[in-house]
């Protein structure tokens, strides 16, 4: 996998879904399914919601 740049700043709901990503991976990795798929709508409702208070 390539290296980002550390300079390049990324929108706060993209961040919020890589991270909830990585943790619903580490869950299926474990066998915790319900944990995973819970942490992937945690994911998707955190990053709406940020896209929702910057559009106000």
């Amino acid at each position: 996998m390539e290296r980002l740049e550390s300079s390049h700043s990324f929108p706060a709901y993209y961040t919020v879904l890589c991270a909830r990503t990585a943790d619903a991976i580490d869950a299926i990795d474990q066998q915790c399914y319900q944990e995973a798929r819970e942490l992937l709508v945690a994911g998707m409702q955190e990053a709406e919601e940020i896209i929702l208070s910057q559009k106000e």
